[in-house]
């Protein structure tokens, strides 16, 4: 059953109903037509740029090797400048073995203190001085065997006062315990045994018994704060000996490293090649830790190599063999650029891909000439990776330029499958007044 039109439209005539419904349909039409010639147009000129950058990193082939101060020794002299060539064995440093060897007595002194220390603790009990101490030690050492029978001294002394202090208060109040209950066994033998428990004989025994008790309480907590402050004690003094135990292990440790550098102060190259890094430390100072002066480039090392994640929307564009430019970042106005080749593509995930530049010789050449001041180490110099792509009508570059014109125009979904089915498509666009055909034609 059919709704009847409304009064409006009843009203019309019928041929005039279907013009203005012709007019409306063309409107919308020509409007369409409109936005999509231009996307028609872009589309049909899409290209790929020549030119890519990629943002990198330049690395030497091989690390520089790092010539190191040991801990605890002095540097007396460099011998080597900046640029300078070395031969493996040879001698680029040198320590001061006679600040080293005072040094070793000054650890000589402590290692005899710290010893002499622990042993007194060790046996709860102070050491006196030996008879012939003055004769067997030198005044270094007597010193520190003086301050550790001291120290030992002043810790049994505070051992000895807490317990001191704890009998002299307990005994006080044994005695004042012993004096209230003989006045308490005294009022119980005078008392009534028929006495009114309201007296004031029961009442006075009473008050003496809650007196004795609460000495007994008394006495209590003193021995509880006693115990407490002895383990206390005992902690500390085990921790004072933890201290003291490794700090003779390790003295022990730099007496023996210093003794084998005052045997041969040098420190020598560990490779052949060029000095591309020096560090000047205070002179007569003594090195905290292993602390690098100088790093050598070996001499068979030679090379470098840049690398750079490829996007995946360039992975049908780069490609091994591909001549690259190399830039250095922050560095531009020492060399202006390198140049290298596509030598490997690693390809780890389908979103890790990677690929390996080998710089050519005269590029090599420039980063080792001394007067540009350059010295690469690890991966930690940012390069631009620059490219030139190949243009041509590979299927590739087509499938591409497909998928990139499908995604501007909203195509997203269809995009996307064409390039998870991994087919070479071509789109052709036909558009007129009334009709727009999108046509996708399998190349493979």
């Amino acid at each position: 059953m059919h709704r009847p039109l409304p009064d409006f439209y009843s009203d019309l005539p019928k041929g005039r109903l279907r013009l203005s419904r012709l007019l409306w349909i063309l409107a919308v039409l020509s409007s369409l037509a409109v936005v999509i010639a231009p996307a028609a147009v872009l589309l049909a000129n899409t290209t790929v740029a020549s030119r890519h950058s990629f943002i990198g990193t330049l690395r030497p082939l091989a690390s520089p090797v790092a010539v190191t101060v040991p801990e605890g020794a002095f540097l007396k002299e460099i011998l080597v400048e900046r640029n300078e060539v070395v031969y493996a064995g040879q001698t680029v440093a040198l320590l001061d073995a006679e600040v080293m060897t005072s040094q070793v007595a000054a650890l000589d002194a402590r290692l005899l203190h710290n010893d002499r220390l622990r042993a007194c603790l060790l046996n709860h009990r102070s050491s006196e001085v030996d008879n012939d101490l003055s004769e067997s030690l030198p005044a270094q050492q007597i010193q520190a065997v003086e301050d550790a029978d001291r120290q030992c001294v002043e810790d049994a002394d505070v051992t000895a006062t807490m317990v001191l202090e704890f009998e002299k208060s307990r005994s006080l109040l044994k005695s004042d315990q012993k004096l209230l209950e003989g006045l308490i066994q005294s009022l119980l033998t005078s008392l009534d045994p028929q006495a009114d428990a309201q007296s004031n004989d029961f009442r006075q025994v009473l008050s003496l018994q809650f007196a004795r008790n609460r000495l007994f309480e008394r006495e209590q907590m003193m021995v509880s704060e006693h115990e407490r402050n002895m383990s206390e004690h005992r902690r500390d003094r085990r921790h004072r000996l933890a201290t003291i135990s490794r700090e003779l292990q390790a003295d022990q440790q730099m007496r023996q490293r210093l003794l084998a550098l005052i045997d041969d102060p040098r420190l020598l190259s560990p490779d052949k090649g060029q000095v591309v890094r020096l560090r000047r430390l205070p002179l007569m100072s003594a090195a905290l830790s292993d602390t690098e002066i100088l790093e050598i480039r070996p001499s068979d090392s030679q090379g470098y190599l840049a690398e750079f994640f490829i996007p995946p929307t360039h992975l049908g564009y780069v490609k091994t063999g591909q001549d690259v430019e190399v830039q250095m970042l922050g560095l531009e106005d020492r060399i202006t650029s390198l140049t290298g080749e596509i030598r490997h593509i690693q390809t780890q995930a389908p979103d890790n891909v990677k690929a390996i530049i080998e710089l050519n010789a005269q590029s090599v050449a420039a980063l080792d000439d001394p007067a540009n001041g350059i010295a690469l180490r690890g991966a930690s110099t940012a390069a631009k990776i620059l490219i030139n792509y190949v243009e041509n009508n590979s299927l590739e570059r087509v499938n591409s330029e497909v998928i990139a014109a499908l995604e501007h125009l909203g195509f997203v979904d269809l995009a996307h499958t064409i390039k998870a089915q991994g087919s070479a498509l071509r789109l052709a666009i036909h558009s007129s007044e009334t009709d727009v055909t999108y046509v996708a034609q399998d190349l493979d």
